[in-house]
């Protein structure tokens, strides 16, 4: 007879198995004093990972993230910074991080409040309605946000407009927009069941985005209209963007390998409310086969091309050696147990999620022309061992890489889908 509770007999059967298992010598000791990752990774096996690889491109100098979730806009402006800097011939510059965290977080308010007013009739207890004043202000985004932030707003660089102490230390700043625009959605609900006209509503919201702005230019500083760069004189900042990169937002798409049933290979999907500009789409992605989608990133880093990506950064990482490597882990050895997964369980089981972008700069081609190790440009731990570049191993790549930013000369055959009606799913689902 089956007993869903934890009885004597079942607890007596796992004392049994720890027993045993305490024979092997694997002594609870270490456990009740050290960190647990410290334990499981074997130092010696890791410290023999080679930094050179076969394909290696140069790249300028890395910056750090700080204490934000902005990857995405260190990555991607990782990425264009050196598209411009050879399609201009500059050896070091940089894009202004802080001006398009500036405008991403000015944008978010201004969706969040208009999805406020839009919903304003729904009960608080709906879905759409709880979801919304869940994600107001976060750090996160997507090529696809960046792309349209840049689209509207230009570029600007580095010291135009550089980092101050909030846009490198996110939390308080983030807690305090939160605080403020649900105070005030809330104030928008009510106005509403208490029969405030639409007008009423838009008054509202423009006195919030006042002290906003007023907020976000406290903590980044005044975003610029006009500047100099090198010879050129007042320039704006979409003028700047548009000498500095030309069409290459237009260039490339944002390729990912989803297993999900809703989102087939080969066809585009999108994330449901995922746009952060009004007026500009959803985060759009092109689904394909993992391996497919790894033979693109070969393809564009032989061509000597960067390749933003996104990835599950949280998994397998010893941090002080800068490197991503599971063989380094001794779970099953140590612990007993084993991680292994398929792609498409660890996502929908929640083991993990899509929540760091980084730039690959390198692989390393063996002798069986197989790649067996990666270099990854990263967006923290700068001053590390290898200056903010990590090495992952190659089956750390097929685990843990979901999404890559892949020229559109690699995807002929796929241009003509791209375009077509796309397959939706929840943001949930994948961070």
């Amino acid at each position: 007879m089956w007993d869903k509770q934890l009885n004597d007999y079942v607890i007596e059967e796992l004392a049994k198995v720890y027993i045993e298992y305490d024979k092997k010598g694997k002594s609870e000791k270490e456990f009740k004093i050290h960190n647990i990752n410290e334990i499981v990774v074997d130092f010696e096996y890791a410290k023999k990972h080679d930094f050179s690889f076969s394909i290696d491109i140069p790249t300028m100098k890395q910056i750090s993230q700080g204490n934000s979730g902005r990857c995405w806009i260190f990555a991607g402006l990782n990425f264009l910074r050196e598209y411009a800097a050879k399609r201009n011939n500059i050896k070091e510059f940089d894009f202004s991080q802080s001006y398009i965290a500036f405008w991403d977080k000015a944008e978010r308010s201004n969706f969040f409040l208009e999805r406020v007013i839009e919903t304003a009739a729904q009960p608080y207890d709906s879905y759409e309605v709880r979801t919304i004043f869940r994600y107001v202000i976060v750090d996160g985004g997507y090529w696809t946000n960046l792309k349209s932030l840049i689209k509207k707003y230009g570029l600007v660089p580095g010291e135009v407009m550089p980092e101050t102490y909030q846009s490198a230390n996110t939390e308080a700043m983030n807690n305090i927009l939160n605080f403020y625009l649900r105070k005030r959605g809330i104030e928008i609900r009510n106005s509403f069941n208490e029969g405030a006209s639409i007008d009423k509503l838009y008054e509202i919201k423009i006195e919030v985005l006042k002290s906003v702005y007023r907020f976000l230019c406290q903590c980044y500083s005044v975003p610029p209209t006009k500047f100099d760069f090198e010879s050129e004189k007042n320039l704006t900042p979409n003028a700047f963007c548009n000498n500095m990169i030309g069409n290459a937002l237009e260039e490339y798409i944002d390729v990912i390998s989803l297993p999900f049933n809703k989102t087939p290979y080969n066809q585009p999907c999108i994330v449901s409310n995922s746009y952060i500009v009004i007026g500009t789409g959803n985060v759009r992605f092109l689904n394909m086969e993992f391996h497919k989608m790894k033979k693109l990133i070969l393809k564009q880093l032989l061509d000597g091309e960067t390749v933003f990506c996104s990835v599950d950064d949280s998994k397998m990482c010893i941090d002080e050696l800068q490197i991503w490597d599971d063989k380094s882990f001794r779970y099953k050895e140590l612990l007993g147990l084993e991680f292994e997964m398929n792609r498409k369980d660890y996502l929908e089981s929640k083991a993990g999620s899509i929540n760091h972008c980084i730039l690959i700069t390198g692989v390393n081609i063996n002798g069986d022309g197989k790649p067996d190790r990666w270099r990854m440009k990263n967006t923290y731990d700068t001053d590390g061992l290898h200056n903010g570049y990590f090495t992952c191993s190659d089956t750390w790549f097929d685990n843990f890489v979901f999404g890559a930013l892949i020229n559109k000369k690699y995807l002929h055959n796929y241009l003509n889908v791209y375009g077509g009606e796309p397959n939706k799913f929840e943001i949930e689902e994948i961070i």
